[in-house]
Formats: structure tokens, C-alpha cells, sequence
């Protein structure tokens, strides 16, 4: 009894090699004395009462007790071996030198007794112990804890780009540790650093298809595509040149399936296409309020007329392109195929705007507000023309892909919108042209034409004036034979 509990004191104060040698001891006399009890008739010790085995039964549950507590301290100093390691490595070398010890005892025991049968000795209680594999699985969950340590306050928002990367450094802090310290306290055939590499991966991708489910903005799947796709593999992290030979020996999967990450890319697709759609829509409120200003349009520095709404989508749609881009030419492709279609319902809108435009102003052509309607119309042809060319080098940009067609059957066709709004708009100028020449029309072929040749310096006016309007359009719609060729 007193061997019992000094070998509870040395557990208690970690003094862990000397409690297990004790254990062993303890173990040892234990074996012999069921032996000599249950030799004679087998293991099953049918000679011995019900009585007498609950007796021997509680005399030897004070080994058992220990053997416990001995593997819970073990597996205590085991876990908290990255946080620890590197202020005292001594009790994590105690813990593997015990853990080989009883790997040892498992081995020699299962030699001696496991093969034969019948007559030969039984093997000792709880034997074998398997510890090195329990080694491993306490490796694997402490890894675990070690993520869960990492803060998930603000993980959602902005704070999610945060959060990767305060796994990154958690990663590599710990990585660091078994390679340099940890790795020089075992035998080389542990492998830990690749026991590490497999237990961080297997964390980091259940992790991350937690996070996947969550329901993401645009912001936060595209911190975790970039994360995956080109952090986790770059020299900052597994893609360090001294982990090279590690790396191929593991062979880890993709921390995200193929179809995982088709999926996250579609949903960063459908979440810009929102933010986008919406951006589209106040462009085109904020244009149809300018239609309705007391003033010329802008010009640019070549003295055609403009509004904001070519730059607001051109730009709008370029960075979407560009930023999907870092993440790579499908997703590139995919941005550009969902900005097109988009672009072709703001152009359709954009055509029944001018439509509406058009009847109010035929209302009451005379009303102040519609001072400057022509001025629009022009002004309208030139950022269309803007668009079209934004357009061409968007197209020019995509690449034939997988998701080419996925948003539709019908590939987006925004050319055609655009050019169905630009010949809107120059039938309508024509029509303002034939309105303001129309007063004077009547007096051609007449006596006073005839004599005084008036109708036609008016007609010679509006007509001036019309030229010097038209000359703020963009080429090739700044001609009036252009014009009518797009009209009819």
C-alpha cells in the first residue's frame, strides 16, 4: 500500500519517469501474483470464488488508479507540449521515453504470450497499452485546441481575412516549434513534423468547411479563396523551400474539394452580381436626373458631351474583373460573363429610359426643363459609344471556361442592346431635327421663297445649329449621314 502511494506522489509532482519505473515494478508484482493465483487452473481462475477473485480484484485497483493517472499527466505534458515547449522541453522527453518504454513492454509481452494458447501465461491487465498511438491522438487534438484558441470574435466581416491570418502565424509559430525543438525530442521514426503537417491540415479543412457554410459576402469569400489558393501553398507558408521534402512525404489533399471551391467561386459570382446589379440601377436613376438638369452636359477634354454613367459601370466592371482575377482566370472569366449580362439589362433599361424620355418631351416640347433635351440625346450616343468599347475589351479579356455559360441558355449579347439603345436615341434626334425644321417647310416652293429666299436662311440656321450639337458626339455618330444610317 505505501509502494501505491509514493508512486501517487511522484504523479502528482510530474516526477514522471520515477513514477513510472515504480509503476513498472508494481505492474510486475502484480503479474506474478495472478499467476500464481490463476496458473494452476487457466485464466479464467475458476478455482477461485466470486469472493476471493472481488477480493483480489480491489487489492490490485490501486495499480489500475495509477496507470490512469499516470496516462493523464502523460497525455496533460503531451498537449500542452507547443505552448510549452520552448520555456521547458524535459517533461515532453519524460513523456516520450515512457511512451517508448511501455511500446517496448506491448512489443515483448505480445512476443512472449500473445501466440501461444492454453497453457501459457495471459497477458497483464490493460495490456497492450497502444501508447504511441494515443500519443499521436492527443497530438492531433492539442493541434485541434490550438485552433480553436485562435480568436473567433470577429471572425465574420472584415474580421475574417484577420482571423485566416491569425491562423497562418499560429500555424507557422507552431510548425516552427516541432521542427526545431519538439522533432529533436523523439525518435526519428515519429515523424512529427509530418504528424503535425497531417493534424494542422485535417484541422484547417474541417475548419474551413465550416466557414464555407456560413452564408458569406462577396468580402469574406474572397479572403477564403485567396487564402486557400495562393497563401496556404506560397513560401510564406507551406510552400517554404526547407518543407519541401515534408510536403511530398505527407501528400496532403486540397484543403477545399474541386467542387467545394466551384461552389465558394459561384457564390462570390452571385454576391458581386447583387452589388453590381444595385450600383447599375442608382447609375441609371442618377443619369435620368442629369437628363432633367438646366445645363449642357459635361464634356471631356476633347469636347465631347458625357455623363457619369459610362465611367461609374466602366470602372465598376473592370475592378470586379481585375480583383477576380488575383484569384484566377476562371473566376476572371466568370466576373466578366456576369458583368456582360448585367451590362445587357442596364443597356435594355437604358433604351426604354430614352423611350420615356422622348414621349415627354413630345408632350410639351416647349417646357423649360426640356431646354437641353437634344444636348442629352447627344450626350446619351457618346456614352454609349464608351460602353461599346468597354465592352469589346471585357470580351477581348475572357477566356473560354466551364463557366462561360453557366448565368444562362442564352449567352449575354450586350452589343445588341447597345446598339438597339444608340439607334433609339439618333431617331430621336432625327425627329427633334425634322420638329425644329418643320415651321419653316411649308413656305419652301412658294411665291415669297420664290422672292425673298427667306425660309431658307432659317432653314440654314437650325440646320447650323444642329451641325455645331452634333459635333459633340463621339465618331462615328457625329455626321448626320451616320445618323440616319443608324435610324434607317
Amino acid at each position: 500500500r505505501s509502494m501505491v502511494m509514493e508512486t501517487e506522489r511522484l504523479v502528482e509532482s510530474r516526477r514522471l519517469l520515477e513514477a513510472h519505473a515504480r509503476l513498472m515494478d508494481l505492474e510486475r508484482w502484480q503479474d506474478d501474483i495472478l499467476w500464481q493465483l490463476y496458473g494452476a487452473t487457466g485464466p479464467a481462475g475458476s478455482a477461485l470464488s466470486p469472493e476471493e477473485q472481488e477480493l483480489v480484484g480491489r487489492y490490485f485497483s490501486g495499480v489500475g488508479q495509477l496507470v490512469d493517472a499516470l496516462g493523464k499527466e502523460l497525455w496533460a505534458v503531451v498537449s500542452s507540449a507547443l505552448a510549452l515547449a520552448r520555456q521547458n522541453p524535459t517533461p515532453f522527453v519524460s513523456a516520450v521515453r515512457i511512451v517508448e518504454r511501455e511500446e517496448a513492454l506491448d512489443r515483448a509481452l505480445l512476443e512472449e504470450r500473445g501466440g501461444a494458447k492454453g497453457h501459457s501465461r495471459p497477458l497483464p491487465p490493460g495490456r497492450p497499452r497502444c501508447w504511441r498511438t494515443s500519443f499521436f491522438q492527443v497530438l492531433e487534438e492539442a493541434v485541434s485546441a490550438r485552433f480553436r484558441s485562435v480568436s473567433y470574435l470577429h471572425t465574420r466581416g472584415p474580421g475574417l481575412a484577420g482571423h485566416l491570418s491569425a491562423l497562418q502565424h499560429g500555424i507557422m509559430a507552431d510548425l516552427a516549434t516541432v521542427r526545431h525543438l519538439l522533432e529533436h525530442c523523439v525518435p526519428p521514426h515519429y515523424q512529427l513534423t509530418a504528424a503535425y503537417l497531417r493534424a494542422s491540415h485535417h484541422c484547417l479543412h474541417a475548419h474551413l468547411a465550416q466557414v464555407s457554410s456560413w452564408d458569406l459576402e462577396s468580402g469574406e469569400i474572397f479572403a477564403v479563396l485567396n487564402w486557400v489558393l495562393h497563401t496556404y501553398n506560397s513560401p510564406d507558408m507551406m510552400g517554404q523551400p526547407e518543407l519541401e521534402a515534408e510536403m511530398e512525404k505527407v501528400e496532403l489533399g486540397p484543403l477545399i474539394s474541386i467542387e467545394g471551391l466551384e461552389q465558394l467561386q459561384n457564390k462570390y459570382v452571385q454576391s458581386v452580381r447583387k452589388s453590381v446589379s444595385e450600383w447599375m440601377h442608382k447609375a441609371l436613376h442618377v443619369e435620368l436626373q442629369d437628363w432633367q438638369r438646366d445645363q449642357e452636359p459635361d464634356t471631356d477634354h476633347e469636347g465631347f458631351y458625357l455623363t457619369s454613367l459610362p465611367t461609374i459601370i466602366t470602372q465598376m466592371l473592370e475592378d470586379n474583373a481585375r480583383v477576380a482575377l488575383m484569384i484566377g482566370k476562371s473566376l476572371r472569366d466568370q466576373m466578366i460573363q456576369m458583368g456582360l449580362y448585367e451590362m445587357e439589362n442596364l443597356l435594355n433599361r437604358f433604351r426604354e429610359a430614352l423611350v420615356e424620355f422622348g414621349k415627354e418631351h413630345r408632350r410639351d416640347p416647349s417646357k423649360d426643363k426640356n431646354k437641353f433635351y437634344l444636348h442629352y440625346l447627344l450626350a446619351s450616343i457618346s456614352n454609349c459609344i464608351i460602353l461599346k468599347k468597354s465592352t469589346l475589351s471585357l470580351q477581348h479579356q475572357q477566356q473560354s471556361s466551364r463557366s462561360a455559360g453557366q448565368f444562362s441558355r442564352t449567352p449575354p449579347n450586350p452589343l445588341a442592346a447597345l446598339d438597339r439603345a444608340v439607334r433609339r436615341a439618333c431617331r430621336l434626334v432625327m425627329d427633334q431635327l425634322l420638329l425644329a425644321l418643320q415651321p419653316h417647310l411649308p413656305g419652301l416652293m412658294t411665291r415669297p421663297w420664290l422672292v425673298q429666299g427667306d425660309p431658307t436662311l432659317k432653314l440654314c440656321s437650325v440646320l447650323e445649329l444642329h451641325l455645331e450639337l452634333y459635333g459633340h458626339v463621339r465618331p462615328p455618330c457625329r455626321e448626320v449621314p451616320a445618323l440616319l444610317t443608324l435610324v434607317f
